[in-house]
């Protein structure tokens, strides 16, 4: 009996706690404020259980089930969006804002030990790329970097560096040899005047010239550490930041390897700047983009090298079209009179906007110092991507994507015009289902679109061709209508080039772009 007794008591508890629950929540209006007072066990619970029994459940639970379904139905509708023409026009998907996190760090420095075998051919030779390192880690202030002369370069404009302080003439590139003994090296066009911290052997005289010694030890990528302090007697008294890349003097540059910042807008450059250094303006340490596959790039330069302009390599604000916008800065690193006195000598985070022309899957920067002396000098031991707001990415309207989405619609099947007339004609009627069925307009403007089958152009191929042969001199009329049968018929670079593709009929080839 007692048992029961506490089996009934509990299950009378549970009731209660149900029903405050749902009163708590404002649920209905069923329960006056006069029947919602304390009450006890012994209290009549006659109106409580009363009030239980008219508690539809299953109302509630289709409810549930309803708003359940329609957050369905939103992600899916969102995820339509994105991947219609409205999402491919607007710009696709919006990504919200991440704050001051870094998203991607590369480091340039030494993670792990430093020991280096350097193979058969020593240490004292110009170096082969390959040494390799003899414990765990990487030297990430060489493997980081990335050469110039391996930028995609589709234009053929040349990938060598000109800067805007010396547009007429062309960067030169040089490595000490110990840079070149370093596992990881991939050739001396990774930068000028640049150097992995922690060389020991550097006099001209000295037997083991070209060894890195890698005194430094590993890197501690820390805002606020300082120079490491090493002698010959003592050895390293003071870690500091441990290894860093060392710019060593004015004119010196490195060129970085390719990151994705699809989804960045911030570079920051982790590094170390005396309050001595960078004193005049021009000395700013300046921020380079390789333009060269951007979408929409033109040369804006004439030829000052093996008859290429090498004009690739852009200032951040320059847009790979060449057009300028002043509202875009390519300073990094300020100089004397834009640093606080508090920066001096320690690592600080330098940050710059990344304009939306400079986002892609495989963009590279480059970093350039102006000057002539050891005062220019400073040091880096990462750079840091972030999205500090919200972004969208996608494709823009005069993007290669965008524009075979709107000439053939999306995927990369061979259809006819009649298909892609069914496509856009269902993509329409969609629409309108929606504009009707969700936003409830029946007259919507636009709604009642329709396609019309357009008329074939009277003007052929032929005829555009022959018009231009015609305004050609007898050279260059041969050599355009060789090219036009090349073409037609498949052969020479047609045939070659696996970028060139034919529409499937074998002739008309087209140059893929993207």
């Amino acid at each position: 009996i007692k048992k029961l007794e506490e089996e009934k008591k509990l299950k009378e508890e549970r009731i209660l706690s149900r029903i405050a629950d749902k009163k708590k929540f404002n649920w209905k209006n069923e329960l006056s404020e006069s029947e919602w007072s304390p009450v006890t066990l012994s209290d009549d619970k006659t109106p409580l259980l009363n009030a239980l029994d008219n508690y539809d459940w299953r109302e509630e639970l289709v409810q549930e089930k309803k708003s359940f379904f329609r957050k369905i139905r939103q992600i899916e509708l969102e995820e339509t969006i994105v991947n219609s023409t409205s999402g491919v026009l607007s710009g696709g998907k919006h990504i919200p804002g991440a704050g001051d996190v870094d998203l991607m760090v590369l480091q340039t420095g030494l993670t792990g030990d430093g020991g280096i075998d350097y193979g058969e051919d020593g240490w004292d030779t110009d170096g082969a790329g390959n040494s390799t390192h003899t414990g765990v880690g990487e030297y990430t202030g060489i493997t980081n970097l990335e050469p110039i002369s391996t930028a995609p370069d589709p234009t053929g404009v040349g990938t060598r560096l000109r800067v805007v302080d010396f547009f007429n003439g062309l960067q030169s590139s040089s490595l000490d040899l110990h840079m070149k003994n370093i596992p990881g090296y991939k050739g001396e066009d990774i930068g000028r005047l640049i150097s992995v911290s922690g060389r020991k052997y550097g006099h001209p005289l000295d037997p083991e010239l070209g060894k890195h010694a890698g005194v430094h030890e590993y890197t501690i990528d820390e805002l606020g550490k300082t120079y490491p302090s090493y002698d010959n007697t003592n050895g390293l008294t003071d870690r500091g930041h441990g290894t860093c890349l060392i710019m060593r003097n004015g004119g010196a540059w490195g060129a970085l390897k390719p990151v994705d910042t699809s989804e960045m807008d911030t570079i920051k450059f982790r590094a170390r700047v005396d309050q001595n250094n960078l004193t005049d303006p021009s000395f700013g340490i300046q921020l380079y983009y390789w333009a060269g596959d951007k979408p929409g790039f033109q040369s804006i330069a004439d030829p000052i090298y093996q008859g290429k302009p090498h004009d690739g390599w852009r200032p951040l604000y320059q847009k790979p079209d060449g057009t300028i916008d002043d509202t875009v800065s390519h300073i990094i690193i300020p100089d004397r009179n834009n640093r606080p006195p508090e920066n001096h000598n320690v690592l600080v985070d330098y940050d710059q906007k990344i304009p939306p022309w400079c986002r892609g899957k495989d963009t590279r920067f480059l970093f350039f110092g102006k000057g002539y002396y050891a005062l220019t000098s400073w040091a880096m031991t990462s750079v840091r991507f972030q999205r500090r707001n919200a972004i969208t990415v996608g494709a823009t309207l005069d993007s290669p994507e965008a524009s075979s989405f709107v000439r053939v619609g999306q995927g990369s099947a061979n259809t006819t015009p009649e298909q892609r007339k069914k496509r856009v004609e269902e993509m329409l009627k969609a629409s309108r289902l929606y504009m009707l069925k969700i936003l409830g307009y029946n007259d919507f403007p636009g709604m009642s679109a329709t396609l019309d089958k357009v008329a074939a152009s009277p003007t052929n191929f032929s005829d555009v061709w022959n018009i231009h042969a015609r305004s050609l001199g007898n050279k260059e009329r041969g050599e355009f209508r060789t090219a036009v049968s090349d073409r037609s018929r498949g052969v020479g670079k047609w045939a070659r080039d696996p970028l060139y593709k034919n529409r499937g009929d074998g002739k008309y080839f087209y140059k893929v772009t993207s």
